[in-house]
């Protein structure tokens, strides 16, 4: 009993140093290559992935301002007496109505003085958004571009320091440890393995990014427009 007790505490022993060795072993770890210049970039990269995270929900909110102007549109006209209006101020072979109320009223004797009429400008207000939307839509490619460019570049230099430190050290090794590795492993490692970290500390990163600040964004501005409309 007392050697099966032994056994039974070495093995809890080398588990927890397993144990030890997994929690001591951050994310973070993995930009422990990074040189100043490359941490510039990635600095540039986030800022980059935030702006073209931002832009989605920026763009909803503009749209559906625009969906608004037409349906602000619809409202306005709907609180108009079109008969009464083509009785009293319109000539005889005008009819206003509903569709044609904007492009006929000017051919009618309305004025300040015997109608109040509120202009609806639908083309001013529309192309204001249209133009806001195609300025968050310029941002968005260029801070996508940016991010993904950015973000390539430092993982390419990551991976290549990388790279060259693991093929130094397998250079160092006796003979004996190449014996402990099956044919191609090696290389394998050089490869397949790097190429792993190159996509988790690259463009992939940005797209994690740009999907937290857009979701926190969105909650943010459905806030505002529910504290709004309360």
């Amino acid at each position: 009993m007392s050697q099966e007790g032994e056994e039974m505490s070495e093995k809890t022993n080398f588990w927890q140093r397993f144990r030890t060795k997994q929690q001591d072993k951050t994310p973070t770890q993995v930009f422990r290559y990074t040189t100043v210049s490359e941490l510039f970039y990635i600095m540039l990269g986030t800022i980059a992935s935030i702006i073209f995270g931002v832009c989605l929900p920026l763009g909803l909110i503009i749209f559906g301002d625009l969906v608004d102007s037409f349906i602000d549109r619809a409202s306005h006209l709907c609180s108009f007496n079109f008969t009464s209006l083509t009785q009293h101020y319109c000539p005889s072979n005008i009819t206003l109505t509903s569709t044609n109320f904007y492009t006929a009223i000017s051919q009618c004797n309305v004025t300040e003085f015997n109608f109040t009429f509120i202009s609806y400008d639908l083309k001013g207000r529309t192309n204001e958004q249209v133009i806001i939307l195609v300025i968050i839509g310029c941002v968005n490619l260029i801070s996508g571009y940016i991010r993904v460019i950015l973000l390539e570049i430092s993982a390419e230099k990551q991976t290549r320091t990388i790279r060259q430190t693991l093929f130094q050290s397998i250079l160092k090794k006796d003979v004996v440890f190449f014996d402990t590795y099956k044919v191609g492993e090696l290389s394998v490692r050089l490869t397949d393995d790097i190429n792993k970290v190159h996509n988790g500390i690259g463009n992939k990163l940005g797209s994690v990014i740009e999907a937290l600040t857009t979701f926190i964004s969105c909650i943010i501005v459905g806030k505002i427009f529910l504290v709004q409309k309360k």
